[in-house]
């Protein structure tokens, strides 16, 4: 079995209603691109996430599907709610294929080797990696909204509260992926349902255009506790 056939999915999601919800490399501006996916690979982080590293043309981006636990969903009050990423993903699986996933078992994957960078001895160096490779994926031409925002620091092996800054004070920023389209510009609900339009398109240009860097807000202090008495147990991705 593979890797992403082993992913404990949720049987009280809807997968439909995934489709409908969006909580939420070289590219270092705000903006609509038309990109390629170059390749895209099942990785797994030191703490037990199952991810998919997805390159596009102009930026690599790692999408992590589940929690440590290797499951796609957390619970709160009583719900099963999917990871953001993990909503992402099945959209852009659609976007660029034409194909609902019920569950991620539906990809086809071989093993291949590949050549990519990784860390060694401290260095940043090009080694090959026998990987789960998402053969479908490969070639396919979508649109992505990317939004830039300001990185929280990270120190002594903690995050730090405050945006990440270089000596002269500059943030650092990521580029996050906030929606995507097809190569037409039609998101997967707009395709869903016919449209005529690019809405979402049309709409997400003006707002990254209105707002080219979203600032770091720091988090307001956690309860001690919600209305029922318990704090509510948030999902553990690395």
């Amino acid at each position: 079995m593979s890797i992403l056939g082993s992913i404990i999915e949720s049987q009280e999601v809807d997968v439909n209603k995934d489709l409908e919800d969006v909580v939420g490399g070289f590219i270092n501006t705000s903006g609509i691109y038309d990109v390629e996916i170059r390749r895209a690979y099942v990785i797994e982080s030191d703490g037990g996430s199952v991810g998919v590293q997805v390159e596009f043309s102009g930026l690599d981006y790692p999408m992590y599907l589940t929690t440590k636990e290797k499951k796609t969903f957390y619970e709160k009050d009583g719900k099963q709610l999917s990871l953001p990423t993990y909503t992402l993903f099945k959209k852009l699986y659609y976007v660029a294929t034409n194909t609902i996933l019920s569950n991620l078992g539906q990809i086809a994957t071989s093993e291949r080797l590949i050549e990519v960078y990784d860390w060694v001895d401290k260095e940043k160096k090009k080694v090959e990696k026998t990987v789960e490779y998402l053969d479908d994926l490969a070639g396919k031409s979508v649109k992505i909204a990317v939004q830039m925002e300001e990185q929280e620091g990270f120190e002594d092996g903690a995050l730090t509260g405050k945006v990440a800054a270089d000596k002269e004070g500059k943030p650092y920023l990521n580029a996050n992926i906030i929606r995507v389209y097809n190569e037409d510009g039609y998101t997967a609900n707009e395709i869903i349902a016919e449209a005529t339009e690019t809405k979402a398109l049309i709409s997400d240009t003006k707002r990254l255009e209105k707002t080219p860097v979203k600032k770091f807000k720091p988090k307001a202090p956690k309860k001690s506790g919600t209305a029922s008495g318990g704090a509510v147990k948030k999902p553990v991705v690395f």
